[in-house]
């Protein structure tokens, strides 16, 4: 907010995080509670008193800390010495005793569940904000925690945080084990909480000195009843205007939203950890690997929106090792890997044919990650047989073709080498991107007709890593390239763009941090023209996309196991620890699937 009014400037920090419309209205809600809250009587964490300097001179104290100048008298003049002992006139040093004060700390525990969803999450956003400058004013930490969400303690420093906290909403009430879950955790901080605080519709069996119950009212208020040791509280909160309250729910805080839970479905299997997230060009269509070593869990979206999914597992032989998936006409199918040849699976017309030698052709059989490839079909050319294209862990690109139609022939072309990424741009076309004797090449490749050079650039370091993203258009392919030397590299990586429009490249340059993981290029949410970056940060839960300022994607409350990005770039899936598939719109932070595991 630009301008507060004088009442909102005691929490001007944290009101900055909101537009003016937002933060008049939080603004409003934080006037109400700040007089509800009890007096700061923290609890201090104390140990023995100990000496601090010089407190005072005295008449009276141990004769270890006599003055010097006393002692001297005793050596002079020992019978005066003696008579002001017993008159009581001997002076004596007085420590100043303190008792070492240990780090203070104020906890939160706020209950996500269906009792609190609505109006009582307002109320807890605000009390969240009260509480860290509770915290600051006391100069203590302060952490909050969700009774049935994340099972970690989360401090308040920024936005995130508190986009954090309202994507903590559960569909189950706490119960007896979420409460002794939290009551193990409070006993093993390092010293009990000055203040612990927790907030729900009902009460709760933890060592709380606050409690704060929440409920919703007919009228869309909230009653408050807030207790401690010393006073108890009471008030009915008005409700936020309909349109800030929205706003604020979905975390909206500067227009854009936080990405935010959708309803959670479960796949009704369980989804393996081995595997990324296969994408089609657009992210209407998604694939997971299955615990069990031969099955696939196809996703598909209904429309654009995300909506609803249908869901279908396919399996392939047992006694074959799938090396490549690919999307073949809003079904799924790959290669399989067969005593010692390859055969297609689910792809018409692709029928056993010879594996290459493996120093032509490096691809591991029952391990490691699925090979990148993409299946082109005709447009309009019912003459024309299907390409299969497939790149290896070495950068070898295979192209097959299918022996459809009758007579033609099922083989593989020469390979081509020192590929570093492979680009689905349309049904019958790809682009590539080529490292050569210090250049990147840019290729379409068509599935009738020639290759065409779209670009060529130098490089001062010999690229190893690349990524494309882009879309076919009216005017032809418009993306972006991103390419790097990663290899021995432990600092900030430099990344090289290329962005591609209207038959021009024009040039650009992205940063990252250390121990950032570039999962591919997403659209630029400033600029969607353009593309950029996105990664996952070092403790693997942040995802951002890496624009001159940097822009957060998605927060989440584990760590994220696996990235993957559709070939236009406007979509990432997710795979996290607890085995949940998660697909996000870049654009918007708009979570559009959340499919759940039974892990």
């Amino acid at each position: 907010m630009q301008h507060l009014p004088s009442p909102l400037l005691p929490w001007r920090q944290y009101l900055a995080w909101f537009d003016d419309e937002l933060a008049a209205a939080l603004g409003d809600l934080l006037r109400r509670l700040q007089p509800l809250l009890a007096p700061l009587h923290a609890r201090e964490s104390r140990g023995d008193a100990i000496p601090d300097g010089i407190d005072d001179l005295r008449r009276r104290g141990s004769y270890e800390r006599l003055l010097l100048s006393e002692w001297a008298l005793a050596e002079a003049e020992p019978d005066e010495f003696l008579r002001r002992a017993i008159a009581g006139e001997h002076v004596f040093l007085s420590p100043r005793l303190v008792r070492p004060r240990s780090r203070l700390h104020i906890v939160a525990l706020f209950d996500s569940g269906p009792g609190q969803l609505g109006a009582p999450r307002l109320v807890q956003l605000a009390l969240a904000i009260l509480l860290a400058q509770r915290a600051e004013r006391l100069g203590a930490q302060f952490g909050w925690g969700s009774l049935q969400g994340s099972r970690t303690m989360h401090g308040l420093s920024q936005a995130s945080d508190l986009q954090q906290l309202l994507t903590q909403r559960q569909w189950q009430t706490a119960d007896a084990d979420m409460a002794a879950f939290w009551r193990v955790e409070l006993a093993h901080l390092p010293q009990a909480p000055a203040e612990c605080w927790v907030v729900s519709d009902q009460p709760q069996e933890l060592p709380a000195t606050h409690t704060v119950q929440l409920r919703r009212c007919l009228d869309g208020s909230v009653a408050l009843c807030m207790a401690s040791a010393r006073a108890q509280r009471e008030a009915v909160l008005p409700p936020l205007p309909p349109r800030a309250a929205v706003r604020l729910l979905r975390g909206e805080f500067t227009g854009v939203a936080a990405a935010r839970k959708a309803a959670v479905k479960s796949a009704g299997h369980r989804i393996a950890l081995t595997q990324p997230p296969l994408l089609d060009r657009s992210g209407q269509r998604l694939a997971v690997a299955l615990l069990g070593g031969n099955e696939l869990l196809l996703v598909q979206l209904s429309d654009r929106s995300g909506a609803a999914a249908s869901l279908s597992s396919q399996q392939w032989r047992r006694n074959a090792s799938l090396i490549g998936a690919v999307f073949n006409d809003g079904r799924i199918g790959g290669v399989l890997s067969v005593d010692g040849h390859l055969r297609g699976w689910k792809l018409g017309g692709f029928k056993a044919w010879s594996r290459p030698p493996p120093e032509e052709f490096k691809a591991a059989t029952g391990q490691g990650r699925w090979l990148r490839g993409l299946l082109q079909s005709p447009i309009g050319n019912a003459q024309a047989g299907n390409r299969l294209l497939l790149l290896d862990h070495a950068g070898n690109l295979a192209d097959w073709t299918s022996s459809w139609p009758r007579g033609a022939t099922n083989h593989a072309t020469a390979l081509t080498r020192q590929v570093l990424a492979l680009h689905d741009a349309a049904t019958d076309q790809a682009i590539v991107a080529i490292a050569g004797a210090g250049q990147i090449e840019l290729q379409h490749i068509p599935l009738q007709g020639p290759r065409k050079l779209l670009a060529r650039t130098s490089t001062v370091h010999a690229a190893d890593t690349a990524f494309l993203a882009g879309r076919l258009e009216d005017d032809g392919w418009n993306g972006s390239c991103a390419y790097a030397s990663l290899r021995g590299s432990n600092g900030p990586s430099h990344w090289k763009l290329l962005h591609y429009a209207k038959g021009k490249f024009q040039p650009g340059e992205a940063s990252t941090p250390e121990q950032v993981r570039i999962v591919g290029l997403a659209v630029n949410p400033q600029a969607p023209q353009t593309y950029a970056p996105l990664g996952l940060d070092a403790s693997r839960r942040r995802l951002h996309v890496y624009t001159p300022q940097a822009q957060e994607i998605h927060l989440s409350d584990v760590e994220i196991q696996h990235a993957a990005l559709s070939d236009n770039g406007e979509r990432v899936a997710l795979i996290n620890a607890r085995r949940e598939l998660l697909l996000i719109d870049v654009a918007s932070q708009r979570l559009l699937l959340h499919l759940g595991s039974d892990a």
